[in-house]
């Protein structure tokens, strides 16, 4: 190796030495708050969550912003701090637990069999902050008491984002989920 190859590689070492560490950002879709009261849930209504279909960009740790029409943003140091379907699965358990006392299982295990339950598939199609100033939440459900029936609904919820930055996105991302859930409810209501 030739001494300027060297000087190089050496000026290139140091100089990776002494750049700054990179901040990493971890965010839950769902809210950490705890209930004040224990409460027995045994005859609460049961919905079985028998699937939850995303697309592809949404599996990625990365959160993601739509720049534009046809391109999306995957953020190398903003991520989910576990896999985005199980945030979303117990932000839509939470707000259905709290707000309008029903139960949401991703496993039968827990649900008892004397109670009539609810089966749930959500596909989603679009959760994303948008290039034009929304969160945006749409798919499809299928709610029914049986696994040959229920109905299929199609959900589109956008929130406005009021504030810059990748908090307040996650903020607005789970009002759209208590807004499925909500709508989730009326379903059952007028089942």
């Amino acid at each position: 190796m030739t001494k300027t190859a060297l000087s190089f590689l050496m000026a290139m070492a140091i100089a990776g030495c002494s750049s700054k560490p990179v901040t990493m950002n971890y965010y839950l879709l769902h809210e950490t708050a705890q209930t004040a009261e224990i409460q027995d849930i045994t005859n609460w209504p049961v919905i079985e969550l028998r699937s939850l279909t995303l697309p592809d960009y949404l599996k990625q740790q990365s959160l993601i912003v739509q720049l534009s029409s046809s391109e999306l943003h995957f953020s190398p140091q903003h991520l989910w701090s576990e896999p985005f379907e199980q945030g979303f699965a117990q932000a839509l358990k939470d707000n259905l637990a709290n707000t309008h006392k029903i139960r949401l299982h991703t496993q039968s295990v827990w649900t008892n069999a004397t109670q009539s339950g609810y089966i749930l598939d959500i596909s989603i199609e679009d959760f994303i902050p948008s290039h034009n100033g929304m969160v945006i939440l749409r798919g499809t459900y299928r709610l029914g008491r049986s696994p040959q029936s229920g109905k299929i609904v199609e959900f589109a919820f956008n929130s406005p984002l009021n504030k810059d930055g990748f908090a307040h996105s996650v903020e607005q991302m789970r009002e759209l989920v208590t807004k499925l859930a909500n709508q989730i409810v009326t379903g059952i209501e007028h089942y």
